[in-house]
């Protein structure tokens, strides 16, 4: 997947990385194997000019969730 790809090569590399639209894959964002994970794993080893924006739409009723907390 090429976010997964820009996300562990600007971890290692310093590099600044932008997830858009990250609402359009939610099943991807929870778990070891998503982003939540991703994130996990490279908090451990990035370098320290790493940076990880991402972008979402606001959920459609003020109870849901789009973003799992450990991610915000």
């Amino acid at each position: 997947m090429r976010a997964k790809k820009a996300l562990f090569d600007s971890a290692r590399d310093g590099n600044w990385v932008m997830l858009q639209n990250v609402h359009l894959m939610q099943s991807w964002l929870i778990g070891i194997n998503g982003l939540e994970g991703y994130l996990e794993e490279i908090y451990k080893t990035c370098h320290p000019g790493f940076r990880c924006f991402i972008s979402s739409e606001p959920p459609s009723m003020a109870d849901m969730n789009i973003i799992p907390e450990s991610i915000l």
